[in-house]
């Protein structure tokens, strides 16, 4: 607040003056419109207006075109101006206010051309006289603010006008005339689309009431309004609607079906159950409401199934029933298996659900794989036999071609096999194994490496094709198609490596006096090899020849070496680095001085002819000659008589004792002797 003061010719004179904020542009309302044009847009303004500024007229400028404005002043400090909008491209454009004096007011304010408007249809076009029901309008370019709905001379407005998108709004119906025919209008902030739609206002009228079932129970008032108006009323006793069960939750298309029905209230009623547009009648028997549903051929998935009264035909209850194409088994690989079980076999077949499988009174350890597959591990059975392998379902469902037989045998049991050992690259050699209870589905396991049986020639013989095998001892077994029980038999397999192996040597002492030594190797495997492949090294120095004997043996010449030990290898074309090695002696040359005796009966062990023989001598092992000296054979001596027959022993007497015989040679070699223990020379 400000004064001022002055002088005149009477005295002094004051007066007092006021500054108030500067005026601004704050709002656009709409901050929307139609491209056409046409329509009022509010500026609302922040500021108290001056005096001045109710005398001339107030320009609005939207981005380049310009209309007149109106001031409105409500109150000192609340006040707008009100615009004609001038037709415009649809685009975003900024807005700007000019008072009469032509001063720009400070603000920025942005308004929106979208395209011309349009309606196209209104549901439900017709409805009663009350009101209160809902309208659906569809249109185009429909702004969201200022809406309002008119019903001929009526408008809904605020909270009875939902704008959903540009394309749609939702109009609350308000009370009309009856038996007419309303224009309904759209206003766009003023702006009312040019196009028309009709709205048909009806009396409903009421011919019968069919039913009384509903989610209460006992006498109750029924009325039927349209909008606010009640148009019928009659009292009615209802009956609570059912909660309905029924077994089984699942039917197959192509079959019929039995379908057990619980929770209906009364017995005495005649009822009807529906699946989709297929009915049939509700009997009560023993106990329980049962209806069988004729073959269904489509409807797959979830479908509705209702029960109605028969004569009446309301519905009393409903739930849901699953139908499904029919699964079916086609084959079960493989069909045959061990009275033990634990083996995996497959089912294969079309439509399956559910992974449940059962033989006899047994379930299977089972998996659904897809919709045509089952994986399934064997139960073990006490007696071997044909046995009905067949889908289990949760209820009591009735199927065809669910079940395939199974043919549970008795073990196999391997007594041999041939051969039992074998080189570990002899891929796709025949393994025959002999045993009991052998078939076609039979795998032959080598240690962890399994192959399919070639053939079974008998129940007694196998025929396996080997597989490329590690050198070891492996286990050999053999098992039905499938999973390996774990008491299966199981024998030993020796697979060997096909490298050149020296097996035994033979002579192992050899005589470093001789000028060539002949050594035996035997060795495995020797195969294909020929000669010329094959040489012997002694001390990894000096080669030399070997010749093949047989398919296992063959002869080293040795040269002459120091006394000690030979280490002797074979090679194979002068590669030597991968084989074993043996080892023999070499010991001195060895010759016969004397033989003691030099004479001996013919009777020796063992027996030789009478005259005179060479004794010889060679090492153990080896034939090769060290010496040899004569030796006499003669007949063996024989006693006829001796002379005397007794005699007399006494101190200091030694009687001579004559013996008469045949072939008596040298008496320096004989011995007489006496009893056990005396024993003379004789002369």
């Amino acid at each position: 607040m400000n004064g001022w003061e002055g002088e005149s010719v009477g005295g002094t004179i004051s007066g007092r003056y006021e500054y108030y904020p500067r005026v601004k542009v704050k709002a656009l309302v709409p901050s929307q419109g139609p491209s056409v044009g046409g329509t009022v847009v509010t500026v609302m303004l922040d500021g108290r207006i001056g005096g001045q500024d109710g005398i001339g007229e107030w320009l609005c400028v939207f981005g380049d075109s310009r209309s007149n404005g109106q001031l409105n002043v409500s109150s000192p400090d609340e006040s707008s101006v009100a615009c004609n909008l001038p037709p415009s491209v649809p685009s975003t454009v900024s807005v700007q206010v000019r008072r009469p004096s032509g001063q720009k007011l400070p603000g920025g304010l942005r308004f929106e051309y979208v395209l011309q408007a349009r309606l196209i249809s209104v549901s439900p076009s017709h409805g009663g006289a009350g009101g209160g029901s809902r309208v659906t309008i569809t249109g185009e370019g429909i702004g969201r603010e200022g809406l309002k709905c008119w019903f001929g001379g009526k408008a809904v407005e605020g909270e009875g006008v939902q704008w959903i998108s540009s394309s749609l709004i939702v109009c609350s119906v308000c009370r009309v005339e009856k038996d007419s025919v309303v224009a309904l209008k759209v206003d766009w902030s003023g702006f009312i689309l040019p196009d028309t739609l009709f709205y048909t206002v009806i009396t409903p009228f009421v011919r019968s009431i069919e039913g009384t079932y509903a989610d209460i129970q006992g006498i109750d008032t029924l009325q039927v309004l349209t909008g606010d108006d009640v148009v019928y009323e009659q009292w009615l006793d209802f009956v609570k609607t059912c909660s309905l069960q029924i077994k089984p939750s699942r039917i197959f298309t192509g079959q019929r079906s039995i379908i057990t029905i619980s929770g209906l209230l009364s017995q005495k009623s005649l009822y009807r159950c529906r699946i989709n547009n297929i009915s049939s009648p509700i009997r009560y028997k023993n106990g329980h409401f049962v209806s069988f549903v004729p073959s269904i051929s489509d409807f797959e998935g979830r479908n509705p199934f209702e029960v109605y009264d028969s004569i009446y035909d309301y519905q009393v209850g409903i739930t849901s029933i699953e139908i499904s194409a029919s699964p079916r088994i086609s084959f079960i690989y493989p069909c045959r298996g061990p009275v033990h079980g634990g083996i995996a076999i497959e089912v294969h077949g079309e439509h399956f659900f559910s992974p449940k499988m059962r033989i006899g009174n047994a379930l299977l350890n089972s998996k659904l794989l897809s919709s045509s597959l089952i994986g399934c591990i064997l139960p073990p059975v006490d007696i071997p036999g044909m046995y009905q392998l067949q889908i289990e379902f949760a209820e009591n469902i009735e199927i065809f071609n669910h079940s395939k037989t199974f043919m549970f045998e008795d073990s196999p049991t391997i007594m041999s096999i041939q051969p039992n050992q074998m080189v570990h690259d002899t891929v796709g050699k025949i393994l025959t194994v002999f045993g009991e209870n052998f078939n076609s589905n039979l795998i032959c396991i080598f240690g962890n490496i399994s192959a399919l049986a070639l053939s079974s020639p008998s129940s007694s013989i196998l025929q396996c094709s080997v597989p490329s095998l590690k050198v070891g001892v492996l286990s050999f077994s053999i098992s039905f198609t499938g999973l390996l029980n774990p008491d299966v038999q199981h024998v030993p397999l020796i697979v060997e490596s096909n490298r050149l192996r020296i097996v035994s040597v033979y002579p192992t002492i050899l005589n470093s006096g001789h000028q060539t030594n002949l050594v035996l190797l035997k060795l495995h495997p020797i195969g294909t090899m020929s000669n010329g492949e094959l040489f012997c090294v002694a001390n990894d120095t000096e080669f030399s020849k070997a010749s093949l004997l047989n398919t296992t043996v063959i002869l080293c010449e040795i040269l002459p070496f120091l006394e000690g030990q030979l280490k002797i290898s074979v090679c194979h074309r002068r590669t030597c680095g991968s084989f074993n090695d043996a080892v023999v002696s070499v010991i001195p040359p060895m010759a016969i001085h004397q033989v003691l005796p030099s004479l001996g009966p013919i009777g020796g062990a063992p027996p030789m002819p009478m005259g005179r023989a060479y004794l010889r001598l060679s090492l153990h092992g080896n034939d090769r000659l060290v010496g040899s000296l004569p030796v006499e054979f003669v007949a063996e001596p024989m006693i006829t008589m001796i002379q005397p027959t007794n005699v007399l022993l006494s101190s200091g007497n030694r009687p001579v004792v004559t013996v008469y015989g045949n072939y008596f040679i040298d008496t320096e070699m004989m011995l007489c002797r006496f009893g056990q223990r005396q024993t003379v020379r004789g002369q």
